[in-house]
């Protein structure tokens, strides 16, 4: 199991990106052939000119038929104070301690949102969208439109969490948790304030050490 969260030694930005995580251990073993597509590897954020947030994440090896198949990568949203659902969307098994609003699950160019249930007023309004698949990078790019969550009732000064996960048709594979949720009864616990780490940290965190 993953024993801790680190501060990594030094902080990681390239093209204005700060690295959030960089982890190290290996995802849940399907044993498909895809396995390198649902591992997390790297989560990287920055502001964009309109101080909207680019995510963007990397994973060991990104395949088109492994999302063209049952994997996703699923974003978790938590951004009011007194909403959302513990449940994990998209049927996936599961629970998080950060209760989100809104999740969005990506398949290579496909992208699919689902709200909770005492937020409706939410669905449709495309807060997260899919800006890029870079294959030769293994990465993909989303943002998150900051401007669409204050018309909602987000303040600024309040944390917007993220949780990011990697999936097999109902099953989590992978995500930047410790303990991962495959050793944790598929229970995700802590999510990142995003704008709140954009603004005040430095260094990035390091989970684990990578499995052979």
């Amino acid at each position: 199991m993953v024993k801790s969260i680190n501060q990594c030694p030094i902080g990681y930005e390239n093209n204005g990106f700060k690295t959030v995580f960089i982890d190290k251990t290996g995802s849940k073993k399907l044993d498909d052939g895809y396995d390198p597509s649902r591992d997390l590897i790297q989560y990287s954020a920055k502001y964009d000119e309109n101080k909207n947030i680019l995510i963007k994440v990397k994973v060991d090896q990104y395949d088109r038929k492994a999302f063209d198949g049952g994997s996703s990568i699923v974003f978790l949203l938590d951004f009011l104070k007194d909403n959302g659902s513990y449940l994990l969307p998209f049927s996936i098994r599961g629970a998080t301690d950060h209760w989100w609003e809104v999740a969005y699950s990506i398949k290579n160019e496909k992208i699919n949102e689902e709200v909770a249930n005492d937020v409706k007023n939410i669905k449709n309004k495309q807060i997260l969208t899919l800006q890029n698949v870079d294959e030769k990078e293994s990465e993909v790019t989303v943002k998150i439109d900051t401007k669409k969550l204050k018309e909602l009732g987000w303040d600024e000064e309040y944390p917007l969490y993220i949780q990011i996960l990697t999936a097999k048709d109902y099953t989590i594979t992978d995500s930047f948790n410790d303990p991962k949720p495959y050793e944790n009864a598929n229970f995700l616990v802590g999510a990142m304030p995003i704008n709140k780490f954009l603004k005040y940290n430095s260094k990035c965190f390091e989970i684990g050490q990578r499995r052979e």
